[in-house]
């Protein structure tokens, strides 16, 4: 974990864990010492259990269904494939539905 930078990359970049996953994000900053202080603050955010808090609870289980659907699904899988997927997300719904994504881990 740190900051590090890649080949042919003008920007440093961050490597963090969260929630036992490596993560990977640009800072978008050439200076060192300014990526510096962006990998601080995100450490922070992250710590404070501040990391992406709109997002999830702004969206339910139901955008994400047809999100995925929309996007990958159908343009990326067979038609079986989609059938398949829309049977799976049928039972997800009777669950999940009206939930937020903050409200499911």
């Amino acid at each position: 974990m740190g900051l590090f930078k890649q080949k042919k990359s003008k920007f440093w970049w961050m490597s963090l864990r969260v929630n036992g996953k490596r993560v990977k994000i640009s800072t978008k900053a050439g200076n060192k010492q300014l990526a510096e202080k962006i990998y601080a603050k995100r450490l922070l955010a992250i710590e404070e259990g501040r990391w992406f808090p709109n997002e999830a609870k702004n969206r339910t289980f139901e955008e994400l269904k047809d999100r995925y659907m929309r996007d990958h699904s159908r343009v990326r899988k067979t038609p079986s494939s989609t059938d398949r997927d829309e049977y799976s997300f049928k039972h997800l719904s009777g669950f999940f539905g009206g939930l937020t994504l903050a409200d499911i881990s």
